[in-house]
């Protein structure tokens, strides 16, 4: 495939508009282009990750001497910086790197700025990460632990062990979210922080991480105890996310 393309490259099949744009000029065009077709929380971290690592190698680079063996290089040096400009990546951020490298340069060949070109890099290995569960005697202590004195805090983490939600969606709990006659919980909004720039930050409230995470989860019995509800009420008279 590159072959091929670099063929046809060399044969003028590709009329390329003249631009004078730099990297970080046609990054910023590109990001901005998506701010009304993802959430407010992925614009902000597609926007750390460009900052924090593609723009510190590749800002100054003039667009029209973007070609695949100068950019793979480039990806080495953003994922194992010479300079220790950050942590070498792991597998999780260099994909997320190489994959936001690819959608601007396939933006710019939407543009007809460069030729088509495809990257290949070299990605850190994964490392599996196992995660031991509680112990069925860990898990009764936590429980009497929270019912002995509920807190927001407490409950938030009752709710995390008992129906697996992420912690987004703990802060974004509202008391209308639940049916205790039916024993039912909807999830219908996360809770996140992101940053607005300058070092500053501020709470989004939105919509679930997809689509399928809106969802209605069966309450345990145990959590529909009169007692304890009234106990957790009393507790929790107002939002998670304000006391989380």
């Amino acid at each position: 495939m590159r072959v091929l393309i670099q063929r046809k490259a060399e044969a003028g099949f590709y009329n390329l508009n003249r631009t004078d744009l730099t990297f970080e000029a046609l990054a910023e065009v590109w990001l901005h282009s998506l701010r009304n077709s993802i959430k407010e929380s992925t614009y902000a971290h597609y926007s750390y990750t460009l900052h924090k690592y593609l723009l510190p190698v590749l800002s100054k680079v003039p667009v029209a001497s973007l070609e695949e063996s100068f950019l793979e290089r480039a990806m080495q040096q953003i994922i194992t910086p010479t300079d220790a400009a950050h942590r070498p990546l792991g597998n999780s951020s260099a994909r997320e790197c190489l994959s936001m490298l690819r959608r601007i340069c396939k933006y710019a060949t939407h543009l007809r700025l460069i030729r088509p070109m495809e990257l290949e890099v070299a990605l850190p290995k994964a490392i599996d990460k196992i995660s031991a569960p509680l112990s069925p005697a860990e898990q009764q202590r936590l429980h009497q632990y929270v019912q002995a004195n509920p807190t927001p805090r407490k409950i938030g983490l009752l709710l995390g062990l008992e129906l697996g939600l992420r912690i987004g969606e703990i802060c974004g709990l509202q008391w209308g979210d639940s049916d205790l006659k039916l024993g039912t919980l909807k999830i219908n909004r996360t809770v996140c922080r992101i940053s607005c720039g300058n070092g500053h930050t501020k709470v989004v409230i939105q919509t679930p991480k997809n689509r399928t995470s809106r969802r209605e989860i069966p309450l345990p019995k145990h959590l529909l105890c009169q007692k304890a509800v009234r106990r957790r009420r009393k507790c929790c008279m107002v939002p998670f996310r304000q006391r989380v």
